[in-house]
């Protein structure tokens, strides 16, 4: 006699469950980068016009094929590098401290938007 159950065993549930949140963590941070680089972007130039309009630039963005997306994500890069402040000077707030210290804020694209980075 032969038992057949209709529920997944434990394994392949916590292998889908992994999975998913896998492809949920990467649709965020695909997400995030293509609203990080609608944000960098002000105005496309053509030969023929200059499109200002929000709502253009973003449909631009998101018809990018990957070659056009990566150059332009390597020109904020670039960008980013020269003119993000990475060093801040910090003071304690609590009473009777006030200690100072400097610390660096490592603005990593492929973790900054992961919960407790």
């Amino acid at each position: 006699m032969h038992v057949f159950s209709c529920f997944p065993k434990k394994k392949n549930v916590q292998k889908q469950s992994a999975e998913l949140q896998i492809k949920e963590k990467r649709d965020v941070y695909i997400a995030k980068q293509l609203e990080m680089i609608i944000n960098c972007v002000y105005k496309i130039v053509t030969p023929k016009e200059e499109i200002t309009d929000r709502k253009q630039i973003n449909e631009f963005i998101l018809q990018l094929d990957k070659l056009n997306y990566n150059k332009i994500n390597k020109v904020i890069e670039k960008i980013n590098r020269n003119t993000v402040k990475k060093k801040f000077d910090l003071k304690c707030p609590m009473p009777n401290c006030g200690a100072e210290f400097s610390q660096e804020v490592d603005f990593n694209n492929t973790n900054f938007f992961e919960k407790g980075s």
